[in-house]
Protein backbone atom coordinates (compact mmCIF):
# COMPACT_ATOMS: atom_id res chain seq x y z
CA UNK A 1 0.00 0.00 0.00
CA UNK A 2 1.45 3.25 -1.11
CA UNK A 3 1.20 6.34 1.24
CA UNK A 4 0.77 9.57 -0.16
CA UNK A 5 3.85 11.97 0.36
CA UNK A 6 4.15 14.46 3.32
CA UNK A 7 3.42 18.02 2.34
CA UNK A 8 6.89 20.00 2.54
CA UNK A 9 6.30 22.32 5.03
CA UNK A 10 7.53 25.73 3.75
CA UNK A 11 9.17 28.34 6.32
CA UNK A 12 8.95 31.83 6.58
CA UNK A 13 12.54 32.28 5.62
CA UNK A 14 12.61 30.38 2.69
CA UNK A 15 9.68 31.68 1.33
CA UNK A 16 12.01 35.60 1.94
CA UNK A 17 15.00 33.21 1.02
CA UNK A 18 13.16 32.80 -2.50
CA UNK A 19 11.76 36.42 -2.73
CA UNK A 20 15.66 37.63 -2.32
CA UNK A 21 17.01 35.50 -5.39
CA UNK A 22 13.80 36.69 -7.31
CA UNK A 23 14.56 40.16 -6.32
CA UNK A 24 18.35 40.38 -6.98
CA UNK A 25 18.45 38.00 -9.46
CA UNK A 26 21.20 38.77 -11.67
CA UNK A 27 23.52 40.28 -9.29
CA UNK A 28 21.07 43.60 -9.98
CA UNK A 29 20.94 45.83 -6.82
CA UNK A 30 18.35 47.38 -5.40
CA UNK A 31 17.50 49.95 -2.55
CA UNK A 32 16.67 48.52 1.12
CA UNK A 33 13.77 50.81 1.23
CA UNK A 34 12.26 49.10 -2.22
CA UNK A 35 13.19 45.52 -0.83
CA UNK A 36 10.76 46.25 1.91
CA UNK A 37 8.01 47.43 0.07
CA UNK A 38 8.04 45.31 -2.37
CA UNK A 39 8.37 42.36 0.42
CA UNK A 40 5.36 43.93 2.50
CA UNK A 41 3.18 43.49 -0.71
CA UNK A 42 3.85 40.25 -1.22
CA UNK A 43 2.76 40.04 2.51
CA UNK A 44 6.74 38.84 3.63
CA UNK A 45 7.60 40.03 6.93
CA UNK A 46 10.86 42.17 7.21
CA UNK A 47 12.34 39.85 10.11
CA UNK A 48 11.79 36.77 7.64
CA UNK A 49 13.73 38.74 5.17
CA UNK A 50 16.50 39.58 7.03
CA UNK A 51 16.58 36.22 8.65
CA UNK A 52 17.02 35.21 4.98
CA UNK A 53 19.87 37.53 4.11
CA UNK A 54 21.64 36.74 6.59
CA UNK A 55 21.86 32.67 5.20
CA UNK A 56 22.60 34.38 1.67
CA UNK A 57 25.30 35.94 0.09
CA UNK A 58 24.18 39.16 -0.09
CA UNK A 59 26.02 42.81 0.73
CA UNK A 60 24.60 45.78 2.27
CA UNK A 61 26.34 48.86 0.80
CA UNK A 62 26.07 52.85 2.16
CA UNK A 63 24.67 54.90 -0.65
CA UNK A 64 24.15 58.57 -0.97
CA UNK A 65 20.24 58.34 0.31
CA UNK A 66 20.35 54.72 1.90
CA UNK A 67 21.39 50.93 1.64
CA UNK A 68 21.44 48.77 -1.53
CA UNK A 69 21.25 44.93 -1.38
CA UNK A 70 23.27 42.91 -3.87
CA UNK A 71 23.13 39.00 -4.02
CA UNK A 72 26.45 37.80 -5.37
CA UNK A 73 25.57 36.01 -9.01
CA UNK A 74 28.58 33.49 -9.55
CA UNK A 75 30.25 31.57 -7.64
CA UNK A 76 33.86 32.78 -6.60
CA UNK A 77 31.76 35.79 -5.69
CA UNK A 78 29.99 33.18 -3.30
CA UNK A 79 32.97 31.62 -2.22
CA UNK A 80 34.86 34.96 -1.22
CA UNK A 81 31.56 35.76 0.82
CA UNK A 82 31.59 32.64 2.95
CA UNK A 83 35.56 32.02 2.95
CA UNK A 84 36.13 36.06 3.88
CA UNK A 85 34.93 37.75 7.58
CA UNK A 86 32.89 39.64 5.64
CA UNK A 87 30.00 37.29 6.33
CA UNK A 88 30.45 37.47 9.74
CA UNK A 89 30.19 41.03 9.79
CA UNK A 90 27.36 41.56 7.38
CA UNK A 91 25.25 38.62 9.50
CA UNK A 92 25.53 41.30 12.41
CA UNK A 93 24.40 44.19 10.67
CA UNK A 94 22.12 42.44 8.33
CA UNK A 95 19.19 43.31 11.34
CA UNK A 96 20.22 46.85 11.04
CA UNK A 97 19.48 47.23 7.16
Amino acid sequence: LLMPPKPVKVSAVDVAREFLSDELANGSSLPVEKIKQSAKAAGISWPSVTRAKSEMPISSTKVDDGWVWTLFGNMSQVIHFFTSGYHHINTHLSNDF
